[in-house]
């Protein structure tokens, strides 16, 4: 559209909204592109999924019509609830659209474990909260839902092919059942490949897509890890510099880079930001950082999302990010007052992580997103089977019905081998009737709670400061002394599950006192993109390698996880060896495996290869023969073993 065709379709969207233009528009003047598109749709009743980048309006695109329309007939009971994928995020959302709704006189609430403002005897008409929340109001309240006419799944891409959006997929399965009325959905994502299939996951109704592509230019640099301050000291003078978000892939590299960044120009004003700090702590740190002037923040995936921290000038990642969404992700929260320009600097310790750097960066700019189909996480079925007994827990519900609430997802044979061994672990029992209850195995995860996650668990300490006497975060390895949101701390005293600690001048010795993840990884479809920005010439079949002797050094780039299921296959049969991205081999040894020997070897290392993936914490409450086809369908290992079967040797020069 032109200037004057967006003037008028503004000023139509205007008179469809006299009550809510103001609240959400009246600071603006003018509609964005996605607004103009999504607007109309929604007034007209229609499910909608609307995708656009970063700073573009699609909240108010989406919750200025579907207020509007509730204040056609308001009631006092929820009617609308508005799903965020984080705790962060919602509060984000909540402090965002407040003075909209308080200008309308509308009650809004939100419901998270550190803000439960809405319960029972408290309900308000607007609800925002995560899936978990969710699941547990359900759950517990379920003749809340009746009156709930609409339900806004906001960031659906951070949700999308995983445990935690299979769970929304089913809970709004069950809300279907309790509401009295049409349920209309509005689906909410930044740029994605293929928005249709993830609309119907989600809706599994009529909907319309509303799509506005934005280009989007990355200006990005990258420099060797060895001198990486001084490069970016230098950059922070030449282009006058003042804020900067710094990404890492994990909670103890966010305390050490915190560390060695204490240099001018910043000085005191570093900050750390992780999931291990207590929400007092972040709030804190998001605070002070929005309101600095100068200053550096680093962090984990927890500042990925919307949470408001000001304007950053440039974004700085510490080795790559596990994929180009994930990059894309990062860069959107820096360079807010201009949509579509991203300053990024990405750091890189070796050559490989260079040429990975490089190929995220091509592919974001390309807006080119490797994804498989998405293999449905069957530790769902767990958690959602205890979530829906205890929310039937008065008067039991039947096999049938758990197969009727996964349909065309679940096959009724895997929910009645999934049923048969939560029955033998008595974390289910059967009443009268031969129908189905909670069992007293799960009455603790009912208590606390678990059953409305499937979240995996960690062990881990509470961590307090004897001196202000409040949490500052957790740990799951307390040494004598360790770092914790960017202080050094020394352990005064140990209870069961607290450890509590005294400020400390003097620096910590380097102790990683986090478990878990560091890196994501990288599959073989990827690692062909990395093999062609090395060798050019070579078919996506071809592998290269070199002489060394009586061995040869076999460049095989497909990644951590398929490469251990390669080698693993081979090493059966003592033929190989394998080191990082390169296979080790004598020239007589053949390397392309059977495809059942690869099969077979991603069974067998199921149990290992898990961790790695994103599995809800339930799965190992399946059997052995579904957890083991679970990850041989969500890693795809057909496919996988099919391109081995067409891979050749080519002989390569490498200096």
């Amino acid at each position: 559209m032109n200037r004057d065709e967006n003037i008028e379709t503004d000023k139509k969207i205007r008179k469809g909204l006299p009550r809510t233009w103001t609240p959400f528009f009246g600071s603006f003047g003018k509609l964005k592109n996605i607004q103009r598109l999504t607007i109309p749709l929604i007034l007209e009743g229609k499910n909608v999924l609307l995708s656009s980048p970063k700073a573009t309006g699609k909240t108010e695109a989406v919750l200025a019509p579907v207020v509007e329309r509730w204040l056609e007939n308001p009631t006092e009971g929820l009617c609308v609830v508005y799903v965020s994928p984080t705790r962060a995020l919602v509060n984000d959302i909540y402090k965002r659209v407040k003075s909209a709704f308080d200008y309308l006189d509308i009650p809004l609430s939100r419901r998270t474990g550190d803000h439960p403002e809405f319960k029972r005897g408290r309900i308000t008409p607007f609800l925002i909260t995560t899936p978990e929340s969710l699941d547990s109001l359900i759950s517990r309240y379920p003749a809340v839902f009746k009156e709930v006419g609409a339900v806004i799944i906001d960031e659906v891409h951070l949700l999308h092919n995983s445990y935690r959006g299979d769970q929304i997929r089913i809970l709004l399965r069950r809300l279907k059942k309790i509401v009295e009325e049409k349920l209309n959905i509005y689906v909410m994502s930044a740029t994605i490949s293929d928005p249709r299939s993830i609309g119907r996951n989600f809706i599994e109704e009529e909907f319309k897509v509303a799509i506005k592509r934005e280009p989007i230019i990355i200006e990005y640099y990258l420099l060797k890890g060895s001198n990486f301050i001084e490069e970016i000291q230098r950059e922070v003078q030449k282009r006058n510099l003042k804020k900067l978000l710094f990404f890492v892939n994990s909670r103890y590299e966010a305390e050490e880079a915190a560390k060695v960044l204490s240099v001018p120009p910043f000085g005191q004003n570093v900050w750390v930001h992780h999931g291990s700090m207590s929400r007092s702590e972040r709030e804190e740190v998001e605070n002070l950082f929005y309101k600095a002037k100068i200053g550096v923040c680093v962090a984990t995936s927890t500042l990925e999302f919307g949470i408001d921290i000001g304007d950053i000038d440039a974004v700085v990642l510490i080795t790559p990010p596990p994929d180009s969404a994930s990059l894309l992700q990062r860069l959107g929260r820096g360079n807010r007052m201009r949509e579509n320009y991203m300053l990024a600097y990405g750091v890189y310790l070796d050559e490989m992580q260079k040429i990975i750097f490089e190929q995220l960066f091509e592919d974001a700019k390309n807006e080119d997103y490797l994804s498989f189909s998405h293999t449905f996480d069957l530790s769902v079925v767990c958690q959602q089977a205890f979530s829906y007994l205890y929310q039937k827990r008065r008067i039991g519900t039947s096999i049938d019905a758990l197969k009727r609430l996964f349909q065309g997802i679940v096959s009724y044979d895997n929910i009645e081998k999934i049923v048969e061994v939560l029955l033998d672990k008595r974390l289910v029992m059967i009443g009268k009737s031969r129908l189905l209850y909670p069992g007293e195995g799960i009455g603790n995860a009912i208590i606390y709670g678990g059953i409305h996650s499937n979240i995996p668990d960690r062990k881990e300490f509470e961590v307090y400061d004897v001196a202000a006497g409040r949490m500052i975060g957790r740990v799951e390895n307390p040494f004598p002394s360790f770092t914790l949101s960017g202080r050094n701390w020394m352990v005064v005293s140990w209870e069961s599950g607290r450890v509590w600690v005294r400020h400390q001048e003097k620096k910590s010795e380097v102790k990683n006192v986090f478990t878990g993840k560091k890196y994501g990884f990288w599959d073989f479809r990827f690692g062909i993109r990395l093999k062609k920005k090395l060798f050019p010439h070579m078919s996506e079949y071809e592998i290269p390698f070199i002489r060394r002797g009586d061995y040869l050094h076999i460049f095989h780039f497909s990644g951590p996880i398929y490469s251990f299921i390669w080698s693993y296959a081979l090493n059966e049969k003592k033929r190989i060896e394998d080191v990082g991205d390169i296979f080790f081999v004598s020239e007589s040894t053949e390397i392309i495996p059977q495809k059942v020997d690869i099969e077979n070897a991603a069974r067998e290392t199921s149990s290992v290869v898990t961790h790695y993936m994103n599995l809800g914490r339930y799965f190992g409450l399946l059997p052995k023969e579904i957890r083991e086809k679970q990850v041989l369908s969500s890693l795809k290992i057909d496919e996988f073993a099919d391109w081995l079967l067409k891979i050749r040797m080519v002989e390569a020069e490498i200096p």
